[in-house]
Parts: structure tokens; C-alpha cells; sequence
């Protein structure tokens, strides 16, 4: 059998629907998609792309709930190098537009229910993309030739996510085949991801966490089991599922894992978790029942760079040491490395640096720096604003050098906060605070003066 963790997404696909032809690769709502079946779609995809006039190095963007879809183009597209643009479906219009204008997709693929808001983001633009609805692509789809093409490289880049900004507008990350490579082959190993596993996918598609639902399992020949949007608002129906359809790997997000029911186990072999810190409750009795894993991560740096096996008792801030191949340095304000227990900045080093942010140069140029090394040498790393300390037992985060904060997930800037208020005209003055519940957890505070 191939060493699927050095296969292109192309080289994926075709593999497994040739080892595994009848193996189900995804199933949402009790329908099952196989990899024969994947492998048949996806060529009739790309087909259709082309008929379109889209190819390598292009971009499509998503705009919808139905995560199947979503895998199918995303799949789909990877294997030809047009990179895809999933836009959280919860954003305003002029948000969308923004993408939609900065990326230059040339289609929009929409859910039902979507219309009104891409045709209310495309109107916003000089040269707006085709809208293409799921009716219609899933007839020219039926339609299409399952015809052979070229596959794109491993560092093509296949993904474009888009992060809150200091300026009032999201930036773009830009991730590779070879990004996505890197810390995908770090899982299979240490989660003993294999074809006999089945994967959650519950994180939104637009959120960087779902590649550590959807890449792994691809490369591994894994089942993905997709929620619907029933089971991901109640915690009681998700955690029926998760026993129901014997899921043995799930990443979920600190939030939801502090409000689920945690007085019989999950009946997961693997729990994954990170975006922010766990309550202490929620490690100690879950650490004891299954592996619990804290993983540590930004866009700019494909997700995973650090990680950590709870046991109970641990820290909640320990992001514990770097995955292979992953450099992490502590280093001070004159870019020298610190002592262990002495604050510094974290900057992430490795194969899973993103290729930076689209059309944003003076932003690239601050986050992805070149370090100095002896000899006239450099070695280029993301800078992530994040401070931490080296201890015995792993990495302690501590903060942030700016303001910047997590809230559910979000990354929230208080200043792009306070600009969209300026920028309103509604207030003469905005100040954004970050106040805290009684758990210590972020929240904001807003405080203005109208001219009312």
C-alpha cells in the first residue's frame, strides 16, 4: 500500500477509491458517499470547473451549511490547485463581499436559503463571480464527463481562510498542499488515525479547525461522520450520535466541551480540543476516560504546532511541546531566546508556515519574518503574538502581546471592533474593552458616546 501521507490530494482520492472502493469516505444524515464514489463526483467536478473556465491557481468560493457539498468541491478542486474559499455563513453582506472582492473568485457555490445574501454581496461588486446554486450544480455535475486531468503539486496552494484583522477587514491565509501535508501526517501516527477509524466533523467549514477533521481523515482512508444542524446546538442529540455511529476521533472546542454531559464517558478513543483554554473540570474527568489532546495552532501556521496528552491535574494554558518537524522559539523583544519560566514571544517555525496573506503585504511582512541565524543565514517564521514560557512539563501560555482575545473561537480585535464603530458615524467617541466572567473567560465591553 502507497504512503498516503506524501500523496497530493489527487493521488489521495484515486487511491483510495482503487484500495478501498466501497469504504465509505463521509455520510451525513444516514446518506453515505464511498470513495468510488467520491473518485466518479469528483472528475465530473472538475469538469464542470472547467467548463466554467476555472483551473489551476483560480479560486472558488463557498457560501453554505451542507458540509458534504463542501468536501466534494473542496476535494475536488485540491486535486487541480483552484484554491477554495469557505465564507462562514453567519457573516453581513458587505463581509462577503469584501472576500469575494479580495479573492477574485471567479464562482460562488450557495446553499438553499443563501440566494438573497450573495446576490446582495456580488451586487456590492465592479466584477462580481457566477453564482452557481446547489440545484444547478448538481446537474451539471450529473451531467459532466468523468474525464482525466492534471493534478496540481504538493505546494500548490489548495485553501484560502480568512482571520479577523488590527484594520477593520479579515486577512486571507493562504495554505499549500504541502501546509496541509505536514501536520496531517503528525496525526495519523499519534491519534492512530487509520481506514477503520470514523472522524467528526463538527467544527464550521470556514474555521481553520475543520482541517483537523477533514485532511487527516482523507489521508488516512477514514469515515467522516457529518452532524446536522440539530446536533450541533444540542449537546444531548451530538452526544447520541457519537454513540450511535461508534465515532472514535472528534475535535471539539472547549466551549461546547464545558457544557456537555459529562457524567457517562463519550465513547471516543481520541478527543482532540484547543482554540482556547479547557476548564479545569472538563480535563480532570475527561483526561481519565479516553486521550485527551490540547493542540495548539494558528491559520498562519496550518492549525498544529504544538501538542499535548492531558492528564488529570494539568495545567489548562499547557500547550505542551512542537509535532514533528514544528520549531517553536520563545524569544524576547530584541529577538533572543529566553530562559525557561521567563515570558517571551511564541514564533513558529516549520513546514506548516502558510505561504502568508493574499494581497496584504505590509501585514505579511510584520507577521512572517526572517530570523537571523549565524552564518548570514535566516529562517523564515510566523510571529503570533502569543506569549508563553518553556517548564519542564511543556510550553504555558500567557497572554497576548496586543489586545487581541478569543471568544468562542473568534478571534476578536478590540481596535477592528472600535473601527467598524468609527467608521459607522454613528458615535464622536468608542472605547472596546475586554471585561471577564466570573470564570475568567473573555467578553466584551463597548462603550460609546452617540451624538444623539
Amino acid at each position: 500500500m502507497a504512503d498516503t501521507e506524501k500523496l497530493t490530494f489527487d493521488e489521495l482520492i484515486t487511491h483510495w477509491a482503487q484500495e478501498k472502493p466501497d469504504q465509505v469516505a463521509l455520510e451525513q444524515d444516514g446518506a453515505a458517499l464511498t470513495f468510488a464514489e467520491l473518485e466518479d463526483r469528483s472528475r465530473r467536478i472538475v469538469a464542470m470547473l472547467a467548463a466554467h473556465g476555472v483551473g489551476k491557481g483560480d479560486r472558488i468560493a463557498w457560501l453554505g451549511k451542507n458540509a458534504r457539498h463542501y468536501f466534494e468541491l473542496f476535494y475536488s478542486a485540491a486535486r487541480i490547485g483552484v484554491v477554495m474559499v469557505p465564507i462562514g455563513w453567519r457573516l453581513a453582506a458587505p463581509e462577503i463581499a469584501y472576500i469575494l472582492g479580495d479573492t477574485g473568485a471567479k464562482l460562488v457555490f450557495i446553499d438553499e436559503g443563501f440566494g438573497e445574501l450573495a446576490a446582495k454581496a456580488c451586487g456590492e461588486l465592479d466584477t462580481p463571480p457566477e453564482i452557481i446554486d446547489t440545484p444547478t450544480a448538481q446537474r451539471e455535475i450529473a451531467a459532466a464527463p468523468a474525464d482525466t486531468f492534471d493534478g496540481a503539486g504538493a505546494n500548490d496552494p489548495v485553501l484560502q481562510l480568512y482571520t479577523s484583522g488590527t484594520t477593520g477587514q479579515p486577512k486571507g491565509v493562504l495554505l499549500s498542499q504541502g501546509n496541509l501535508a505536514h501536520f496531517t501526517a503528525w496525526c495519523g501516527s499519534c491519534m492512530n488515525l487509520n481506514e477503520h477509524a470514523r472522524v467528526l466533523q463538527f467544527s464550521p467549514l470556514s474555521f481553520d479547525s475543520s482541517l483537523i477533521d477533514i485532511v487527516p481523515a482523507l489521508i488516512a482512508g477514514a469515515e467522516l461522520i457529518i452532524p446536522n444542524e440539530a446536533q450541533r446546538r444540542d449537546p444531548e442529540q451530538l452526544l447520541a450520535l457519537l454513540r450511535r455511529r461508534c465515532v472514535t476521533h472528534a475535535f471539539l472546542p472547549p466551549a461546547l466541551l464545558s457544557i456537555l454531559p459529562l457524567d457517562q464517558p463519550l465513547g471516543l478513543t481520541q478527543l482532540l480540543t484547543g482554540g482556547e483554554v479547557c476548564e479545569p473540570h472538563v480535563i480532570e474527568r475527561l483526561a481519565g476516560q479516553c486521550q485527551f489532546h490540547n493542540l495548539y495552532g494558528p491559520s498562519e501556521a496550518t492549525v498544529l504546532v504544538t501538542h499535548r496528552t492531558f492528564t488529570p491535574g494539568d495545567s489548562n494554558r499547557n500547550i505542551g511541546r512542537p509535532i514533528a518537524n514544528s520549531q517553536v522559539l520563545i524569544l524576547d523583544e530584541h529577538l533572543q531566546p529566553v530562559d525557561e519560566q521567563v515570558m517571551g514571544e511564541l514564533y513558529l517555525v516549520g513546514p506548516g508556515v502558510s505561504l502568508g496573506y493574499l494581497n496584504a503585504q505590509v501585514q505579511t511582512a510584520s507577521a512572517f519574518v526572517d530570523l537571523p541565524l549565524p552564518g548570514g543565514q535566516s529562517l523564515r517564521a510566523y510571529r503570533s503574538g502569543d506569549l508563553a514560557q518553556w517548564s519542564a512539563d511543556g510550553i504555558l501560555l500567557g497572554g497576548r502581546r496586543d489586545d487581541q482575545v478569543k471568544i468562542r473561537g473568534f478571534r476578536v480585535e478590540p481596535r477592528e471592533v472600535e473601527e467598524c464603530l468609527r467608521n459607522s458615524r454613528l458615535y464622536r467617541q468608542v472605547a472596546v474593552a475586554i471585561d471577564r466572567d466570573e470564570s475568567g473567560f473573555p467578553t466584551h465591553g463597548v462603550h460609546s458616546v452617540s451624538d444623539a
